[in-house]
């Protein structure tokens, strides 16, 4: 194994792939294809983790030895598609498992160049296709849009996705199901594992109120600083001794009496 499942790093067009994977939810048997096979096997393997979700996927490399899916298994044993369309090699045997990705396999192309006519056109596909429908999984296939027999290998198929390429000379009739123009914009946490990042999203989730309490303390904590004086006690009143008022006539009579 060349890259451990909880190091790998996602990219643009894998959360691409991902992010169109609804659209061949109720398909079984899919070409993506495009002018850029890279581009082409990362878009592939997005729409393969999505689904992976409830079903059994595997991802076929029919480029030659497309490193976003070469690194994900052990490339020790070179034995892959060609050898199981030109020698007879069980299928089974060259299907490997993502280390780390339930339902997730990868078979890579073999010891021969897979392009060659004699395996893209041959009749075998039409009866994998329709086995794989039978049991409910996903086979996913990656082609350079210029590849050999590619239209009549897509008359075996449920139909295609396109990655980039707008149109498919080589196939014009086929039934395109997606088409993935351009890369998807990263979010946090998309780069990483999904263990990793829904573990990331668990402990979001606890800080965000956390942090608005403490928000609302503050809040609270400052107005009552600024909109509350304690009261003061009044000074005392002391009493003035009132000086005696004489009316003039009492003055008067005053000696009188």
């Amino acid at each position: 194994m060349n890259q451990r499942a909880g190091s790998h790093k996602a990219t643009g067009w894998e959360q691409a792939g991902r992010e169109s994977a609804p659209l061949i939810s109720n398909y079984f048997a899919v070409a993506v294809v495009s002018n850029d096979p890279v581009a082409a096997a990362e878009v592939a393997l997005g729409m393969g983790r999505a689904e992976a979700k409830h079903r059994r996927v595997v991802v076929g490399d029919l480029v030659g030895d497309l490193a976003p899916l070469a690194s994900l298994v052990d490339a020790i044993d070179p034995h892959g598609i060609s050898d199981t369309f030109l020698y007879g090699i069980s299928l089974n045997s060259i299907g490997r498992n993502v280390p780390g990705e339930e339902n997730l396999l990868i078979m890579l192309s073999g010891t021969e160049p897979v392009y060659d006519p004699e395996i893209i056109t041959n009749r075998r596909w039409e009866r994998l296709a329709a086995g794989f429908g039978e049991v409910g999984a996903l086979l996913l296939l990656v082609l350079q849009s210029d590849t050999p027999g590619l239209s009549t290998l897509v008359e075996h198929l449920n139909g295609v996705v396109l990655v980039r390429d707008q149109e498919l000379p080589a196939a014009p009739d086929a039934l395109v199901l997606a088409r993935v123009p351009s890369p998807a914009r990263l979010r946090v946490g998309t780069d990483r594992h999904p263990a990793l990042a829904a573990e990331s999203a668990v402990q979001r989730n606890y800080l965000i109120p956390a942090l608005v309490t403490l928000a609302l303390v503050l809040v609270i904590i400052f107005a009552a600083t600024r909109y509350w004086r304690p009261s003061k006690k009044p000074a005392p009143v002391r009493a003035v001794p009132a000086t005696p008022v004489v009316a003039p006539a009492e003055t008067a009579l005053g000696g009188l009496l």
